[in-house]
C-alpha cells in the first residue's frame, strides 16, 4: 500500500485522471501519554505496533488491490498523546510530508497532477485531520492547486466546540467532497473522556517502579482473605464477649501481620508519590522538533508540592496510627500469651484507643448533598490532582454536522451507527447505560459553567460509583456496616464504642454518596457476573492492544473496546462510500 497505480501511464497523461489517496491517521493510544516507541500511534508496521487491527489491514489491502487509481498512505505516526499541541503537530507534519514543505521530502512529488485525498481517522485522528485542513489553508499557494480533499472519514471522533475546528475552503476541498462518520452509543471516550485534554504525563510515570507495591498488595490480599473475622462475630455460647485462648492468639497474630502489610503498602505509595512530585522535562520527538525548528519541551510535576505534602501528611498520620495499634496489640498479646483468655472488648480497645477513628473520618469526609469536603479529605485532594493535570476541558459532541454548518458539506454527511456491533449491546447491563451517560453529560455541562472542584468531584464520584473495580467494595459496604452495628458495637463501651460508631457513620455516609450515583438499582453499568465465561468477555487475538480481558460494560470496556468498535474492521459501508464518491475508473 502507498504506491500510486493507474491503468496506464498514457491514460493518466491524456485524460489527467485523478489519483485517489486514502490517508490513515491513528488516534490517541494511551490515556497516560506514555512516551515510548511502542506506544506511538503508528498507522504502519507489523502488529502490535500497527494501530489498526490485522483484520482491518487485510480488508483494506483487498479493497486497495481492486481499485486501480487508488493508493493507501499509511506511513504516518505521531506520539498519540492526549494533548492539544501533539494533535496540532501531527496534522501539520503529515501535510508537510505530503507536499514537501517544512523541510520534508515530498511523499507524492507530482504536484501538477490532480490528487484527491480521503482522510480516515479514528478518535483524535479525526482532529488531526482538522489540523491538516488548517495547515493546507496556511500554506496558501504552496499547497498544490490540483490537490483536493475528496472525503473526510471519521471513526469515533470526538468533535470539539473550541479547539481543532475544521477549515473549509474551496482551495482545499473538492466541490463534490462528502463526509462519513461512524459512532457507537456506548462509546464513553468519544462522548465524555475526550472532553479532557491532559497535560504531558510522559516522563513523570516512565521510571516509577511498582513491583514492590504489587508484592505488598498481594501479601495484604492473602492476609485479608484468611482473616478470622468469625472469631469476632460468632457467639461463645455465653455472653459473646470472650474468645478462646487459641482463637485469641490467632486473631491478634493475624491482625498484627495485617497491619504490617498495610504499613508496607503505605511506605511504597510514599515512594511513588515522591517520584510523581519530582519535576521532569517532557520532550517531543526530535524529528518533530526539526520540523518545527524549535525545541519543544515543558517542565512540570504530576503532583504539585502542596498536594504531595497533603497526601504525605495523611499517610504519615496513618503510619503513626498503625504503629500505635500494633504496639497496643503486641502488649496485650504478650500478657495473654501463656494461657489467659482474650476478650473482644479488649481487642477493640487496643484498636480504637488512639486517633484512628477520627483520622479515618477526616480522610473520607464528604458532604452527601454537594460533595464538598475538608481540605485534607482524600476526595478533595484527588479532585485537585485531576484538575492540575487537565490541559483543557472542551465539551465534545458526536455528529460532525456542527463542524460543517456553514459549508456546502453540512448536508453531505453519511452517518453509520455501529452500536449493534458492540457486544455490550446484547448484555443485561446495557439497560443501565442510558441513565449513567445522561447523568454524566449533565455533570459535564455543570463542570463547564464554570469548572469547579465540587463539580469535578461529582464527575469523580459518578465514575467511581459505576467502576467495575470499585463495585465489589461498594457492594460489601452494607454488610460491613451491618456487622459493625449488629455484632460489634454492643461489645464496646465508652470511647471505644464512640470511635466504632464514628467509623460506621463514615462508611454509611460514603455508601449514601455512591448509591445515589449508581446506574440501576443493584449494579453499575457492567453486567453483574462473578465468573466470566468465554462468551462474557472480549478478547481479540488479532490485536494485542485489545488482548486484555474486559468485563462488558466496565468503564474500561466502554472507554476502550466500545471506542474501538468502529475501527476493528474496514467496514463495507466505508468501501461503498468510497466507491460511490468516485475512486474507481
Amino acid at each position: 500500500m502507498g504506491k500510486l497505480k493507474i491503468k496506464s501511464d498514457n491514460a493518466y497523461k491524456t485524460k489527467e485522471l485523478a489519483c485517489h489517496v486514502l490517508i490513515l491517521i491513528a488516534g490517541t493510544t494511551d490515556p497516560t501519554n506514555m512516551y515510548d516507541e511502542d506506544k506511538r500511534a503508528l498507522s504502519f508496521g507489523p502488529v502490535p505496533k500497527n494501530y489498526w487491527d490485522q483484520k482491518f489491514v487485510d480488508q483494506l489491502k483487498a479493497f486497495d488491490a481492486n481499485n486501480n487509481n487508488f493508493a493507501v498512505m499509511s506511513a504516518h505516526g505521531w506520539t498519540g498523546d492526549n494533548r492539544i499541541k501533539n494533535r496540532v503537530i501531527a496534522g501539520e507534519y503529515i501535510v508537510n510530508r505530503l507536499c514537501g514543505e517544512g523541510g520534508q521530502k515530498p511523499y507524492y512529488p507530482m504536484k501538477h497532477k490532480p490528487m484527491y485525498f480521503h482522510l480516515l481517522g479514528h478518535s483524535h485522528g479525526g482532529n488531526g485531520m482538522h489540523e491538516m485542513t488548517k495547515r493546507m489553508h496556511d500554506l496558501g499557494d504552496k499547497w498544490p492547486e490540483k490537490w483536493k480533499i475528496k472525503s473526510m472519514i471519521y471513526l469515533s471522533t470526538p468533535f470539539f466546540n473550541d479547539i481543532h475546528k475544521v477549515i473549509y475552503t474551496e482551495k482545499t476541498f473538492h466541490e463534490d467532497a462528502e463526509i462519513f462518520h461512524a459512532y457507537n452509543d456506548y462509546d464513553l471516550t468519544q462522548r465524555v473522556v475526550a472532553d479532557f485534554s491532559l497535560e504531558a504525563l510522559a516522563g513523570g510515570v516512565d521510571n516509577i517502579d511498582t513491583r514492590e507495591l504489587d508484592i505488598s498488595k498481594k501479601e495484604l490480599k492473602t492476609l485479608f482473605d484468611a482473616f478470622p473475622i468469625e472469631t469476632l462475630t460468632e457467639s461463645d455460647g455465653l455472653t459473646g464477649l470472650y474468645m478462646s485462648h487459641v482463637n485469641g492468639l490467632d486473631l491478634y497474630t493475624r491482625t498484627i501481620a495485617l497491619f504490617g502489610a498495610i504499613r508496607n503498602i503505605i511506605i511504597e505509595v510514599l515512594k511513588i508519590l515522591e517520584e510523581l512530585n519530582k519535576e521532569y522535562t517532557y520532550e517531543v520527538d526530535k524529528k518533530i522538533e526539526n520540523e518545527k525548528k524549535e525545541k519543544i519541551s515543558s517542565k512540570r510535576q504530576l503532583l504539585k508540592n502542596i498536594q504531595h505534602e497533603q497526601i504525605q501528611t495523611i499517610l504519615n498520620t496513618f503510619l503513626a496510627d498503625i504503629d500505635f495499634m500494633q504496639e497496643e496489640l503486641e502488649d496485650t498479646l504478650n500478657i495473654h500469651k501463656i494461657d489467659k483468655d482474650f476478650t473482644k472488648k479488649q481487642y477493640f480497645t487496643d484498636l480504637l484507643r488512639g486517633q484512628f477513628a477520627n483520622n479515618f473520618r477526616n480522610l473520607l469526609d464528604i458532604n452527601t448533598t454537594d460533595l464538598s469536603s475538608s481540605g485534607n479529605s482524600i476526595w478533595n485532594i484527588l479532585s485537585n490532582i485531576l484538575k492540575s493535570n487537565i490541559e483543557k476541558f472542551d465539551d465534545t459532541y458526536v455528529d460532525p454536522k456542527t463542524q460543517y454548518e456553514k459549508t456546502p458539506l453540512k448536508d453531505k454527511i453519511e452517518s453509520y451507527d455501529v452500536t449493534n456491533l458492540d457486544k455490550y449491546d446484547q448484555s443485561d447491563g446495557s439497560k443501565n447505560y442510558t441513565e449513567f451517560i445522561d447523568e454524566l453529560a449533565s455533570l459535564e455541562k455543570n463542570f463547564s459553567n464554570p469548572p469547579s472542584i465540587n463539580n469535578l468531584s461529582e464527575l469523580l464520584f459518578l465514575l467511581i460509583a459505576n467502576s467495575d473495580k470499585a463495585s465489589g467494595t461498594i457492594n460489601e459496604l452494607p454488610d460491613t456496616i451491618s456487622m459493625i452495628e449488629g455484632k460489634l458495637e454492643w461489645i464496646c463501651t465508652g470511647d471505644t464504642d464512640t470511635n466504632l460508631k464514628t467509623i460506621r457513620a463514615t462508611l454509611e455516609n460514603l455508601l449514601a454518596v455512591f448509591v445515589q450515583r449508581r446506574a440501576g438499582e443493584n449494579v453499575g453499568i457492567a453486567d453483574e457476573r462473578h465468573t466470566l465465561s468465554e462468551a462474557e468477555i472480549v478478547k481479540n487475538e488479532d490485536d494485542d492492544e485489545n488482548n486484555d480481558v474486559l468485563r462488558r460494560g466496565s468503564l474500561m470496556y466502554l472507554m476502550k473496546e466500545s471506542h474501538s468498535t468502529s475501527r476493528r474492521v474496514f467496514h463495507k459501508k466505508i468501501e461503498e462510500f468510497l466507491t460511490r464518491i468516485g475512486i474507481t475508473i
